[in-house]
């Protein structure tokens, strides 16, 4: 009898809603009707102008706390857990600890002048300030969920808006900090002299401050967790003699370094080693008062989290001489930002004529080095130039990179506009204009290429001035590719192309890969082998036929396929109408996080596969015969099982040589596509595409995996290729 399967499902039920837990999957299902769904809706519109009272009223709420109560004193309050991670730590931060929760705590206290006669807020204040700000976000994420929902005539608008102003409001952190720094300091590298001049302070100088700053503040934290251990050791062994009966010794007094260390505002007050720290910090510090746009920009949302805050520029505050940094988490991801605002402030024209040239020229030089070193000892292209005749005109036409690797082509692009904060909040019209800059005139950039190479048998590319450089043969390449990369995170509308598509932001047929430059970096870093890569890119493009799938993050995506692949069950995709990619980064976070922290040393993560079937794709791909990437990549595409039949097959094919000492073979049929195996004693090209041909001609199958090998796999000669249909 068979043991009866353990139910591993989770299920929970919430009025008409039901959450099934599978694994990592969770499946979001209903029981309304068309006609149950549409009062709801109804209902749902009817609170909107109640909501938005509410939301004012709790605002209005903080800010008069803000103002009768000391607000730094608020502020620090919720500055310690959640902003400072102490190497080694896995401190979790609750809800009210949130990034978004302190910035919106000093973005209202900052909007207006200090009070004159304020109080110290009680404990009572703190925690009405804590469930005020809960009861806020929610009202606020639910009025917005409400303004999606109703908006029956652009869907894909409204949920784009709904995703843009969710990530504004919740989402922190672009990249992981090892790589925004890197970033950061490669940008301004070549614009240094310049900003010391202008601005009296480097990218470098601007670096190593921020660096000292969360050093220190590190070391202060640990200060004070030292100083109230040693608090408590004391008291607790003072009652352990009283019990005991014992002369209890008398707790002396704090010392003056403890009541240093235990103040709540030593661990973030900024003390100026020399004048250069003091020019940084006068750059980047506000007074209060300074964010009053934050409350009187717009009436309607007046002290809404979604409104622009002078604090992601001068994230320190400066109060009676002294100043304050609350937020190191936020100074430390925003310092290109930073940069760039107080560079267009006192140098408009540097700016828009030596720097954003050079970012551009710097995002399009990473990009493609990236890619490039991802597929090692492929052939590299920059900046090619080929003419085409468009109205009967001659036209000149550029492509920012090419790499060719065996028989695939990937085309790139680079585009290296700024995302306007109007974007990010939601807005459809400027989402538009900066996606037709980005995504569109990147996509028709890279799609004319690839139809200017299509056009012929053979194409040629030439530099800047005409002269030939590559003549490419059209027919040679079975895979092509388009990489768009991007300066900045888009979130959905780079995960989730068929919303430009809808939109109309993304014409013609080819999906390119629309990636962030440091996804693409993280990608660079952890992949391991160069066809896996494009394996990713391959199922990574085809995902974007399944408007039903989406993710949030791409990172997600690439860490799904690292684990279990990236294909859905197509039989959950009939049943469901969403699907969305949730966190799979985990591995990924502990491990860059340990990096950044110069931590105990993590195992980088990779993409799983059996050891042996790994060592056949390793060798295919150092042995480079001809077109071994297709046949690699047929080979991924496989399941677990499939690929553990593979090579189980090439170890009885070479068991059988051994014993027989005769040509030896075996054909898996895996229904569409196939695999043929010959173990043979010498390679004979047409004799053997003749007999794989034969072979290929009596099976029902599209596709045939051909590879052949002189024994022992891993050190004789091999021959692979593919026949199909086409073929």
């Amino acid at each position: 009898m068979k043991a009866k399967k353990k139910d591993t499902e989770k299920r929970f039920t919430y009025g008409p809603f039901r959450l099934t837990q599978k694994g990592t999957h969770v499946l979001l299902e209903t029981k309304w009707k068309k006609d149950e769904y549409q009062e709801f809706i109804k209902n749902l519109q009817t609170l909107k102008p109640e909501l938005r009272q509410s939301i004012g009223e709790i605002i209005e709420r903080l800010e008069n706390l803000m103002i009768t109560c000391n607000p730094l004193k608020i502020i620090v309050n919720f500055s310690k857990l959640g902003m400072i991670r102490i190497p080694g730590s896995n401190i979790a931060s609750g809800e009210e600890q949130s990034e978004a929760f302190l910035e919106y705590l000093m973005s209202l206290a900052l909007s207006n002048p200090f009070p004159e006669a304020s109080m110290d807020p009680i404990d009572e204040v703190i925690s009405e300030i804590r469930t005020l700000w809960n009861d806020l976000i929610n009202k606020v994420v639910t009025y917005f969920g409400i303004e999606m929902v109703e908006q029956t005539n652009s869907k894909p608008e409204a949920n784009l808006r709904f995703h843009l102003i969710i990530s504004y409001l919740l989402k922190r952190g672009d990249a992981y900090l090892l790589h925004l720094d890197r970033t950061f300091l490669e940008l301004f590298k070549s614009h240094d002299q310049f900003l010391k001049r202008v601005l009296g302070f480097s990218s470098q100088d601007l670096y190593e401050f921020m660096e000292y700053i969360a050093t220190r503040m590190e070391a202060a934290i640990r200060d004070e967790i030292q100083a109230l251990k040693s608090i408590r050791d004391t008291f607790i062994q003072f009652n352990e003699d009283i019990r005991r009966g014992r002369s209890p010794i008398t707790p002396q007094k704090l010392s003056q370094k403890d009541k240093k260390v235990l103040d709540p505002f030593y661990a973030f007050e900024i003390q100026p080693r020399n004048n250069l720290d003091r020019v940084i910090l006068d750059s980047l510090s506000c007074e209060f008062g300074m964010n009053d746009n934050f409350l009187t920009k717009s009436k309607e949302m007046r002290g809404w989290p979604s409104n622009d805050s002078i604090i992601s520029t001068n994230p320190i505050i400066i109060y009676d001489n002294k100043y304050y940094l609350f937020h190191i988490h936020l100074a430390l991801r925003n310092c290109k930002f930073i940069l760039e605002h107080h560079l267009k402030r006192v140098a408009p024209d540097y700016y828009q004529k030596k720097y954003l040239p050079s970012k551009g020229d710097y995002l399009e030089n990473s990009a493609i080095t990236m890619v490039s070193g991802l597929l090692p000892e492929c052939k590299l292209f920059k900046r090619l130039f080929y003419d085409i005749d468009e109205d009967n005109q001659i036209k000149r036409c550029e492509l920012d990179g090419l790499v060719m690797y065996d028989d695939c082509l990937i085309l790139i692009e680079a585009k290296a506009r700024k995302i306007s904060i109007s974007s990010k909040r939601g807005s459809i019209k400027k989402i538009k204009t900066d996606m037709k800059r980005i995504l569109a005139d990147g996509h028709k950039q890279a799609t004319r290429a690839l139809n200017f190479i299509n056009s012929s048998k053979t194409v040629t590319f030439t530099d800047n001035r005409g002269k030939p450089i590559l003549n490419i043969e059209t027919d040679r390449f079975q895979h092509k590719f388009i990489i768009l990369v991007s300066m900045e995170p888009l979130h959905e509308l780079s995960t989730h192309l068929s919303t430009a598509r809808r939109l109309g932001l993304l014409p013609g047929t080819e999906w390119p890969w629309f990636v962030y430059l440091n996804d693409l970096r993280v990608i660079s870093e952890i992949n391991n082998h160069p066809t896996t890569f494009l394996h990713y890119l391959m199922k990574r493009i085809m995902l974007n036929d399944s408007p039903k799938v989406s993710s949030i993050d791409e990172l997600d995506y690439f860490m799904m396929y690292a684990n279990s692949g990236l294909s859905p069950s197509q039989k959950e995709m009939k049943q469901l109408d969403n699907y969305l990619v949730g966190p799979h980064t985990q591995d990924l976070d502990i491990y860059y996080n340990s990096l950044y922290d110069n931590d105990v040393k993590i195992s980088k993560p990779k993409i799983r596969m059996n050891k042996d079937f790994e060592d056949l794709i390793s060798y295919l791909e150092n042995k480079r015969s001809v077109h071994f990437s297709t046949i690699c990549l047929n080979l991924l595409d496989y399941d677990d099982e499939n690929k553990n039949k593979i090579v189980e097959s090439i170890q009885d094919c070479e068991k059988r040589r051994i014993a027989s000492s005769k040509r030896t073979g075996n054909v898996l049929d895996f229904g569409k596509s196939g695999v043929l195996l010959l173990c043979l004693e010498r390679i004979e090209d047409q004799a053997i595409e003749r007999y794989a041909e034969r072979r290929f001609e009596k099976m029902n199958m599209e596709k045939l995996n051909v590879i052949c090998w002189t024994p022992p796999l891993g050190t004789g000669k091999i021959k692979t290729f593919c026949l199909s249909e086409k073929h």
